[in-house]
């Protein structure tokens, strides 16, 4: 799965659910993006940025303590309404991701 394809999917959530810039505003890692999380608002301290989409896992965390969300990744685009704009192949993929990821965890 492409890390950019993920990358701009959390962007148009951060785009949708945050009128603040500071609060759209992602940081890219190697293995994950760091933003402020979209169920919580992470507080009202805009440098806040608690949630993060692993990109190895396609799995997303937020350490905020009075959220703690944890959603595998096609649940995360669903609950923010942009799993329409995946095509079958490309949820096909991301699901046997998920799917990878739980079994190592086991």
């Amino acid at each position: 799965m492409d890390k950019v394809y993920l990358r701009n999917m959390v962007q148009k959530i951060l785009n949708k659910e945050f009128s603040s810039a500071s609060k759209r505003k992602a940081v890219d890692y190697v293995d994950r993006v760091n933003f402020a999380c979209p169920y919580c608002g992470d507080s009202n301290n805009s440098r806040k940025k608690r949630g993060n989409f692993y990109l190895n896992t396609l799995s997303f965390k937020c350490y905020n303590g009075g959220c703690g969300m944890f959603k595998d990744g096609y649940t995360f685009f669903r609950d923010f309404k942009v799993n329409s704009e995946i095509t079958a192949d490309e949820r096909t993929s991301i699901l046997e991701i998920i799917k990878e990821g739980k079994e190592k965890r086991r």
